[in-house]
């Protein structure tokens, strides 16, 4: 029985001990005994300024580019940043912009589709971040717009009505169907739309409508 208990305890010790290696390996000084700590000093987020836009205030179309830059300097060094370009309808067509380590800037270069919504799309804000994760963001001063033609014209969703439901109020049973429809029109074309049923615990067994182009 003692030499059972002793087993396990030596057991024990060199799985503890093989942990501490593998940890002091990863970590360095870390995990070292009488080491010191490599704490990180740098809270603060890169000094952000000097925000450009190509393009500034004109009118520009599907498959015309424009780009976005501005300083990011940090002691601990850019990690990149983030650019938001807000247009109609709320539409997004901004996002990751790469530090060049070259100029010193955090940069990126947008394209219009011809998908895009017609109208201003503008800077919303925009932020770097540093190699620690600190971040700074600024919201961006009045001006920085840009404006697109040629893109699309239709900015409202379908005009729909007459919601209908085969079997309204009734108590079916297991392998009964039920069908649910309702009408829907717009000048750009119905691509489809979505039906939300709940049930008890808030179950759910609706889904995706498909549109019938002969009912509407």
């Amino acid at each position: 029985m003692w030499l059972t208990k002793r087993k396990i305890t030596s057991t024990g010790i060199m799985l503890t001990l093989l942990v501490f290696i593998v940890l002091s390996a990863a970590f360095g000084a870390y995990w070292m005994p009488g080491a010191a700590y490599a704490a990180v000093t740098d809270l603060e987020g890169p000094v952000v300024s000097d925000l450009q836009m190509t393009h500034k205030g004109e009118t520009l179309h599907p498959g015309d580019s424009f780009t976005i830059s501005f300083k990011a300097e940090d002691p601990s060094g850019v990690s990149g940043g983030v650019i938001d370009v807000t247009g109609p309808k709320s539409r997004h067509i901004g996002g990751s912009a790469a530090y060049n380590a070259s100029t010193g800037r955090c940069e990126l270069t947008c394209t219009f589709q011809k998908t895009d919504f017609v109208g201003r799309y503008y800077i919303k804000a925009y932020e770097a971040d540093d190699a620690y994760g600190n971040g700074t963001c600024l919201y961006s001063p009045e001006g920085f717009e840009i404006f697109l033609e040629g893109g699309v014209e239709d900015q409202d969703g379908p005009v729909v009505s007459d919601l209908q439901m085969t079997h309204k109020g009734e108590t079916l049973h297991s392998g009964d169907s039920f069908t649910i429809s309702f009408k829907a029109e717009d000048p750009s074309g119905i691509s489809g739309g979505v039906i939300d049923v709940t049930g008890p615990q808030s179950s759910h067994i609706g889904g995706d409508a498909a549109y019938n182009a002969t009912t509407g």
